[in-house]
């Protein structure tokens, strides 16, 4: 169930996919935030130009910069995210610590 899914990755952490991970990127990158909603992902939005996202590392006691983790991998860059590549492991992907849940 869920409450044990939380503490494996507590333990463990998550892997994604470094095609996945962004750093928000000129005007407007400090006003991205998660919304309050349902699920996991933040949903595409008229007032957003972002797809389906997740927004981490972003309170005042996280080390590194924000990022923005994306739902599904995009054909092409987007506007205001830059790559995250340099922190991928060899494996190609960004290893996570889960911190809070």
């Amino acid at each position: 169930p869920w409450l044990a899914s939380r503490g494996r990755c507590r333990k463990q952490g998550v892997f994604v996919p470094a095609s996945r991970v962004c750093v928000p990127v000129g005007e407007g990158s400090d006003e991205i935030a998660n919304r309050h909603g349902l699920g996991f992902w933040n949903e595409p939005s008229p007032s957003s130009r972002l797809p389906a996202h997740r927004v981490v590392n972003q309170t005042s006691d996280c080390p590194g910069p924000t990022l923005v983790i994306l739902k599904d991998e995009l054909p092409g860059p987007l506007p205001g995210l830059a790559e995250a590549a340099a922190l991928s492991t060899s494996g190609g992907g960004v290893a996570f610590s889960v911190g809070r849940t």
